[in-house]
Parts: structure tokens; C-alpha cells; sequence
């Protein structure tokens, strides 16, 4: 009889955790994440997130659960999934996989389109947050993306997180200690930042690997005034000053003796702010034409480029084309022009009054309207007839718009949010 209880006991456990496998619960429960629906931790790494998409044929409805046959397909079944020979309407094909593109986080609209963690609703990627409060954020101010990760800086401290999925576990520390941490900007390689360890009146210039700064003070540059802006080129980085100077130095040797330093002084007189589209460098003041250099040369022979007086002191440059946000007679602007031939620019895109932040790359253009709560879009080629595009709505005072592979990056409050890009 005791035999024959073991024996029912051993049968039940294994059909326990066959459930569980069946269900995508066992690999999830293993490394403590919570896992969106549709999505399991299928390898057990915390690191990298729930990487399994339990609608595929790989991992149909389980981790371990592969479709078999030449064209395998994967479809809903009730709760879960299950392998199928076709899909029903509304369910379209994306790769091996009958999916709802309504509401499928990995195909979110369309096959491919990855919400990143986020939920998909009617079709359309939800923000979803990167780190937050529960990460003990200390009043994130700058924000900074490389091809690996997300960078910030905090009052004391910068901290990053792996892309695309976010903080799953505590965010690296990248430096610690010192105070009123500002301007912030990233390659590949380094960070880049200002602020001071000993504060009176100045901020310096700091530069550490992205895996951490050393325990020697990675100081660039120490001087009696304050930095307020990065700029990386694709060769040079460029520092705003509080004199209304633009320093720069080679990036192969900022950290070094030799920084060679180019020096573009316009005065206390006319605010200064600049941009960079990789290969070339542009400064703007608020009376002044722009004035534009290439990378390479470090910015030695700045060159005025005319009829650009008009050009505003926010703006970006992207593929010889400039954009700025603008009021317009009734509304708020998103105005742009020929970077070579700008005077007012023409009309790019309508909005509420309230932008306060720009940004734009190959996927078109992008701004904050903090007094609407909204992220708001456009392709390069313009807007569509209905007007701009909405990706967040409700967002409370978002700052520090930027821009990465797939995603759009924000602050808000003491979180971090991100949002797929159309």
C-alpha cells in the first residue's frame, strides 16, 4: 500500500509540472520575473527578460513546445496556444504564428513590430516603464542611449539598464559620489558627463568606461565655471560652457594629456546652443546666424551660413534639413527648412501649444508636449492628412526626449518610460 502511495504521489508531481510547462510557468517561476501574457523566461536568465513569445512555433503555448511538419504554425487555444494547419480571422500569419496584431506585444499593428515589454492595445504600443521608483531613482535629469543600453544621470549618481528590455534586475552603477550631475551624452565606449565631487561654483567634465568609472577620478577638465550641454560628434565631443563657450576634443584623447582643445567663444551677450547630425557640428545663438563645422576638423574654421538668423535655439538637424518647434497664429508648429537656406522654414506639422522638446533620426520626428501630456510623430516625408501621430497620451511633465533603435526614451517624475516607435 505504501509503495502504491509513492508511486501516485511521483505521478502527480510529474503531472503538476508537466502543467506548469504546458501553461509557460515553469521557466518564469524559475527566475522570479513576471512575465507579460504571451511572453515566458524560457531560459531562466533574468538578464535578458521574458525572451520566449509562447504564440510562436518554437515555444507554442510553452517553453519546450516546438510545432513540428514544413510550415509549422502556431495558434490560439483558449487561453494559451497550441499548434495549428491555419488561422481564423482576425488572426494573421506573422512568421509561424497565427496572431491577433490588435493585441500581440510582438507584433503589435504589424508582424515584427516589438512593443518592447509594453502591452499592445488596438494595435498600438503602450509606454512601459525602464527603471522606476521601486529602483530608487534620485531625480533622473539627463538621459543618454548607446547600442546596449540606457544611460541617466541622478543627482549623485549615473546608472544604466540593458536594452531593449529594460532594469529586470537593480541598474548598473556607473559612477557614485558626486553631485549636481547634468549634461550627459554616451558612445559605444564612454560616458560623458559634468558635475563636481567638492561643488562651490563650477561644474567639471568627467569621462568613464560604460562599464564603470574608475576609482581614480575619470576628470576631463576642471575649470571656475559650469558645463550645460554634450554634444558627441562621430570623432569629437563638444561642451557648452556657462560663458557661452563650445570646447571640444577628440574622443581618442579626452581622457588623456593631449586633449586639443577648440575653443568657439561667443559671449555672455547671445545664449548659445548647438546639435550635431554625426558629421557635422551647428551652433546657434539667440541673435546670431548659425554656424556650422565639420566633425573632423574640430570645428577650427566655423562657417555662417546665411538667412539663418531666424532658426530658433532649439533645434535638430537631420539628413541637411533643420526642425523646431514654433507658435504659429492659432496653434502650436513643428516647422522645418533646407539647412543651407533656412529663413522662417516652412510648415511641418501642427500641434497644441506646450512643445518643449524635439527630436528626429530616419524615422521621422519626434516631441514632447508636457502641457498635454503627450509624445507626438511624424515621418520625414510629413504628416499624414489626419495631422501627427500619438504615441503616449497622459504622461505627466515627460522631459528628456530621446531617441534609440525601436524605442523612444522619456523621464517622468522619478521613472524612466519608454514606447516603441511606429
Amino acid at each position: 500500500m505504501r509503495k502504491s502511495l509513492i508511486v501516485i504521489g511521483v505521478w502527480l508531481l510529474a503531472a503538476a509540472a508537466a502543467c506548469s510547462s504546458l501553461l509557460g510557468l515553469e521557466d518564469t517561476r524559475t527566475s522570479g520575473l513576471d512575465c507579460p501574457p504571451q511572453q515566458a523566461d524560457c531560459d531562466g536568465r533574468a538578464d535578458n527578460g521574458c525572451e520566449a513569445d509562447l504564440s510562436s512555433a518554437a515555444t507554442c503555448g510553452a517553453c519546450g513546445s516546438a510545432c513540428g511538419g514544413a510550415e509549422p504554425l502556431c495558434a490560439a487555444s483558449g487561453a494559451s496556444f497550441a499548434c495549428a494547419g491555419s488561422c481564423e480571422a482576425p488572426l494573421e500569419i506573422c512568421g509561424s504564428a497565427c496572431t491577433n496584431l490588435a493585441d500581440s506585444a510582438a507584433n503589435c499593428g504589424r508582424c515584427g513590430h516589438d512593443c518592447g515589454g509594453g502591452l499592445c492595445v488596438g494595435g498600438v504600443c503602450q509606454p512601459t516603464l525602464v527603471a522606476d521608483a521601486a529602483d530608487a531613482l534620485d531625480t533622473p535629469a539627463a538621459l543618454a542611449v548607446n547600442s546596449t543600453s540606457i544611460f541617466w544621470s541622478e543627482r549623485t549618481r549615473v546608472r544604466s539598464c540593458p536594452l531593449p528590455q529594460g532594469c529586470l534586475l537593480a541598474p548598473a552603477l556607473i559612477a557614485d559620489t558626486y553631485d549636481q550631475l547634468k549634461a550627459l551624452a554616451v558612445t559605444d565606449d564612454a560616458v560623458y558627463f559634468s558635475g563636481c565631487r567638492a561643488c562651490d561654483d563650477h561644474h567639471d567634465l568627467y569621462r568613464c568606461p560604460v562599464t564603470g568609472c574608475p576609482a581614480v577620478n575619470p576628470l576631463i577638465s576642471f575649470t571656475l565655471i559650469s558645463y550645460n550641454d554634450i554634444v558627441l560628434g562621430k570623432t569629437r565631443a563638444f561642451w557648452q560652457d556657462t560663458t557661452e563657450a563650445i570646447t571640444g576634443c577628440a574622443m581618442s584623447d579626452c581622457a588623456g594629456t593631449d586633449t586639443r582643445w577648440t575653443r568657439l567663444t561667443f559671449g555672455f551677450e547671445d545664449l548659445v546652443s548647438m546639435t550635431s547630425d554625426g558629421d557635422t557640428l551647428y551652433v546657434k545663438g539667440s541673435t546670431m546666424d548659425l554656424r556650422t563645422c565639420p566633425d573632423a576638423d574640430g570645428c577650427a574654421m566655423p562657417t555662417a551660413l546665411p538667412n539663418s538668423s531666424l532658426l530658433p535655439m532649439l533645434f535638430r538637424v537631420h539628413a541637411g534639413q533643420a526642425y523646431w518647434l514654433a507658435p504659429g497664429p492659432t496653434t502650436g508648429q513643428v516647422r522645418k527648412c533646407a539647412i543651407n537656406d533656412c529663413g522662417g522654414g516652412t510648415l511641418f506639422a501642427v500641434d497644441s501649444y506646450g512643445g518643449t522638446e524635439l527630436e528626429v533620426d530616419d524615422t521621422g520626428v519626434y516631441w514632447l508636449n508636457p502641457m498635454q501630456g503627450t509624445l507626438r510623430h511624424c515621418a520625414l516625408t510629413g504628416c499624414p492628412v489626419g495631422g501627427a501621430g500619438t504615441l503616449a497620451t497622459g504622461r505627466v511633465m515627460p522631459k528628456a526626449l530621446t531617441l534609440g533603435k525601436g524605442f523612444v526614451y522619456w523621464i517622468e517624475g522619478n521613472t524612466v518610460v519608454k514606447v516603441a516607435k511606429p
